[in-house]
């Protein structure tokens, strides 16, 4: 699932512990609300209803890692809540990588289907380029 505020639980669908691996959540840099800041967009990220840390303590729950099959910026002219450069959101997600009992992560990149810039080296996100090669290697 994505995470979201709303919707369906996402706990609906959860068929078995003998049946995960682990638990996956696909994040982008996006706010609840259009002109929150960097830090009140990350803190709705990690809080909203079914956000991060609905995900850590379900997963930890079923004694399953988290995963993230996709994660990313965002920058979409369309929409008045994309992060767009936000360079701590690239440090926070590597931080709670790291703090969390992670089983994979992959960085969503490609712009070519959906009409917003994700590529992490297409020249949208300077900024959150660097602090991702600083963080994660080239």
């Amino acid at each position: 699932p994505n995470l979201a505020n709303g919707g369906v639980d996402p706990a609906r669908g959860y068929p078995g512990d003998s049946y995960v691996d682990d638990v996956g959540l696909d994040v982008y840099d996006r706010s609840l609300q259009p002109g929150e800041t960097v830090t009140q967009r990350w803190d709705g990220l990690v809080h909203q209803r079914y956000g991060l840390q609905w995900q850590a303590d379900f997963a930890a729950a079923h004694h399953k890692p988290i995963a993230f099959p996709e994660w990313g910026l965002v920058h979409d002219p369309a929409i008045r809540t994309a992060g767009e450069d936000d360079p701590l959101f690239i440090t926070k997600m590597h931080a709670w990588f790291a703090s969390h009992d992670t089983a994979f992560e992959c960085y969503f990149d490609d712009s070519s289907a959906h009409g917003a810039a994700f590529d992490i080296n297409g020249g949208e996100f300077p900024n959150a380029a660097a602090a991702y090669r600083r963080l994660f290697g080239d």
